[in-house]
């Protein structure tokens, strides 16, 4: 779900495969708000961008840790992705 999100923020058609992700609940909404802070905006990562993984079920320090993990690495690979595609075959 999270990498789908940051692909279509970035343009990455090949990871936006499937369209859109739905959220299905609290913890999907939030996890995907992350995404959105991420890929648009890391300068403004704070306790505020966590509080609602927190509020809805990622309290420990190693789950918003992976969950933060898992949000930055797939918006460096969708960079990654559309920048190598711009260059061309």
């Amino acid at each position: 779900m999270i990498a789908r999100a940051v692909a279509i923020r970035l343009g990455d058609a090949a990871g936006a495969a499937g369209g859109a992700p739905v959220a299905a609940d609290a913890l999907d909404h939030a996890l995907l708000a992350l995404a959105d802070a991420v890929t648009l905006a890391p300068w403004g990562l704070g306790a505020a961008t966590l509080a609602p993984l927190r509020a809805a079920g990622l309290a420990g320090d190693d789950a918003v840790f992976e969950a933060l993990a898992v949000a930055t690495s797939c918006t460096v690979f969708s960079r990654i992705a559309v920048a190598l595609a711009a260059l061309g075959p």
